[in-house]
This record gives C-alpha cells, sequence and structure tokens, in this order.
C-alpha cells in the first residue's frame, strides 16, 4: 500500500486499535477491554459499519465545555490510545463519536490529555449505510452492564 492509501485509510484503521473504549450512555460510564467479548463485538460492528467508507475534510471544531455538556445525553464511544499520535497535523490520544442510529457518517472528536478542543475528522460510510449496527452493539453492551 502506497503513503497516500496508508494516509487516506489511517482514521479507519486507527479506530480499529484502541488500547481501551469508554461508552458513554446518557451521561454513565463504562469502560471495556478491546480483550473482551464485548471490546471485540464493539471493534467488529465498527468496521462493519466504516467498510467501503472514508475520510473527507471536515469542518466541525469541538469545545471542550460543550462536548462534555452533551456527552451527558445520548450514546458516545471513546477510543482510547496508550500513546499521542498525530494526524493531519491533529494531535489526539482519544477519539470521541457520537453514535446516533441513522447517520450515514460521523465526525471524530479529538481528545488530548482529557479535553476535546479544536478541529474533528469526518468519517464519511458508504452510499445506504448508517450507524445503526454501532448502536446495536453499544446497546447490548449497555444494557449488559446495567443489568438488563
Amino acid at each position: 500500500m502506497d503513503a497516500f492509501a496508508n494516509e487516506e485509510k489511517y482514521l479507519e484503521n486507527k479506530l480499529k486499535s484502541p488500547s481501551a473504549i469508554k461508552l458513554y450512555r446518557d451521561g454513565e460510564e463504562f469502560y471495556l477491554s478491546v480483550r473482551s467479548g464485548e471490546g471485540n463485538a464493539v471493534l467488529a460492528a465498527l468496521a462493519r459499519v466504516n467498510e467501503g467508507g472514508y475520510e473527507m475534510p471536515a469542518l466541525g471544531v469541538s469545545l471542550d465545555r460543550l462536548t462534555k455538556e452533551e456527552m451527558k445525553k445520548g450514546l458516545w464511544v471513546e477510543f482510547l490510545y496508550d500513546e499521542a499520535e498525530e494526524h493531519r497535523d491533529m494531535p489526539f490520544d482519544s477519539l470521541l463519536i457520537r453514535v446516533e442510529a441513522a447517520d450515514c457518517g460521523y465526525n471524530v472528536v479529538r481528545g488530548v490529555d482529557g479535553t476535546y478542543d479544536g478541529r474533528v475528522y469526518y468519517y464519511s460510510l458508504e452510499k445506504g449505510k448508517n450507524m445503526s449496527e454501532l448502536r446495536d452493539a453499544l446497546d447490548r453492551v449497555t444494557l449488559a452492564k446495567n443489568g438488563l
């Protein structure tokens, strides 16, 4: 694979290889090991959702205070990394996604030392796809964690 193709698939590949996963459902937090069945199920669902998709230039910007307030509502998934990295001249040590079943793409908010300030990435799904499979996988995990 040439350097351009590697750069184009960087975000998709990075989302497949976190050191841990953190879920937020209406402000409640859940940690998942990537080695657990639940962690594997989430990563597999995201990989299937992303298949055929592509990164696009993002117009969004995250403001830490507003992002943290929004994270108290809905379903979010954060991919945590052991070391800080940089993609498209933007550093991160975590990548945060709000998961809405009907969305055909998503902003990827960069976390740096526990804050969510600055430009975001954007991933567009293949035509005809949406986030419902990932949403279903996350629903199963959070419901199981709550004993439901």
